[in-house]
């Protein structure tokens, strides 16, 4: 694992956060992660040796979660802003999580072009819910 000064990966619109031992960098203005995404990785049921793909992972935190706390072996963390799958490489990087979760900046529905059939064991994802057209948009769609 490289070490790595947290200043260095911290931007000045960021704030870092800690969940049990994860170091979660988050945007001082939002979004968080809430208490939805720990339910849901806590309740994901992954196996030994699972292969996870988080689709829409924002700023990974599901991955971060279930990579910490299980015995898989590896997720994939699919997000296709920029800007959130950039914040989402260093909270893998402040958490020393490299060797479990690889971000993919890409677009969600083109994931059956970059892996075949079967590549994963588990899909979680954790969509906003809100009426269409309201909430903060993607700028990248």
């Amino acid at each position: 694992m490289t070490m790595t000064k947290s200043n260095e990966l911290i931007y000045q619109d960021e704030r870092l956060d800690k969940y049990d031992e994860l170091r979660i960098i988050q945007k001082k203005d939002g979004p968080y992660f809430s208490i939805d995404a720990i339910i849901l990785a806590k309740f994901a049921n992954v196996g030994k040796g699972d292969k996870v793909i988080d689709l829409g992972a924002g700023g990974g935190i599901i991955s971060l979660l279930l990579a910490s706390t299980t015995d898989l072996q590896s997720v994939t963390a699919v997000e296709i802003q920029n800007e959130l799958s950039d914040l989402a490489r260093r909270n893998v990087i402040l958490s020393g999580l490299e060797h479990k979760i690889e971000i993919l900046n890409d677009d969600i529905r083109l994931i059956d072009k970059k892996f075949p059939p079967e590549s994963f064991d588990l899909v979680v994802s954790n969509p906003p819910y809100r009426a269409i057209g309201s909430g903060r948009l993607n700028p990248d769609s």
